[in-house]
């Protein structure tokens, strides 16, 4: 069994995504009650379409082996990727438990947290992640992006401290662009805002190149699926309580439709799907 969890391992950083999981899966057969077994057929799975699947992988992996984080933070990762929030919540609780060092875990934490409304706890995991690390990007932009927090002056003195230093041009630097263009535009600084925004999305541009010909072929296919029959139901009674689908195509000022919703008491913005 061991061997086989190795060979799954070494498929897997190889690429060799099917065998991969053949392998695993042969694991976990001749030893169920292998946790760590259970977690790398949870990591591989999760490559695929089979959520569910790395999902049940992973849950199986914590109960197994409760003393091990990184099996709670990657069960807590799947299940708020399966929109399983306070499971998610209580998966990185339990992986913080025995390693309140975990960032990862903690950053997830608070990720869950904002999902479930609760915007002051998720903005305390965020703030201690940016007290371990200074100059983390992510853990400033997702702060910043509590659309009804602002970020104060000590925050921007930190963020303006943050982006002085060198740092790599990738994309947690963008997001520490980002924050800092936020902590501006609290400030009501605009200009200082704009030149912030444009930084974080000048190395994005840079990072991730506009391919004109693959935008314009996306187009065309989301017309051909959205033709008048997907438009021909009529519209069913809502709910208070439910949740509120924003479509349209890129560039079509959904995403501001949901900053502005999500600035309102009792909404909470989820991030986009990508289909």
């Amino acid at each position: 069994a061991e061997l086989q969890r190795l060979l799954g391992v070494a498929l897997l950083a190889s690429g060799a995504l099917d065998a991969a999981i053949a392998a695993l899966q042969r694991a976990v057969a001749l030893a169920p009650g292998d946790g760590i077994a259970w977690g790398n057929l949870a990591a591989a799975l999760r490559r695929t379409t089979d959520l569910a699947g790395a999902l049940d992988a992973a849950r199986r992996a914590h109960r197994l082996r409760p003393d091990l984080a990184a099996l709670a933070r990657a069960l807590g990762s799947l299940a708020a990727e399966a929109g399983a929030y306070e499971e998610a919540e209580a998966a990185f609780a339990a992986a913080l438990a025995r390693a309140p060092g975990d960032l990862a875990a903690l950053l997830g934490r608070g990720h869950v947290l904002r999902a479930l409304g609760q915007r002051d706890q998720a903005a305390a995991c965020y703030r201690a992640c940016i007290a371990a690390r200074p100059g983390w990007g992510e853990a400033w932009w997702s702060l910043a992006n509590i659309k009804t927090l602002p970020l104060g002056p000590d925050e921007r003195a930190a963020l303006l401290r943050a982006a002085a230093l060198p740092r790599q041009p990738d994309r947690d630097t963008a997001a520490l662009h980002h924050a800092l263009g936020r902590a501006h535009e609290d400030a009501g600084d605009h200009a200082a805002a704009f030149a912030a925004f444009s930084a974080g999305g000048a190395l994005l541009k840079a990072l991730h190149p506009f391919d004109a010909a693959a935008f314009a072929d996306r187009i065309a296919r989301l017309i051909a699926c959205t033709g008048p029959g997907l438009f021909a139901r009529g519209p069913e009674e809502g709910h208070p309580e439910e949740p509120i689908f924003i479509v349209g195509l890129p560039r079509s000022g959904s995403t501001l439709v949901e900053q502005i919703l999500a600035a309102a008491p009792g909404t909470e913005a989820l991030g986009e799907l990508p289909y």
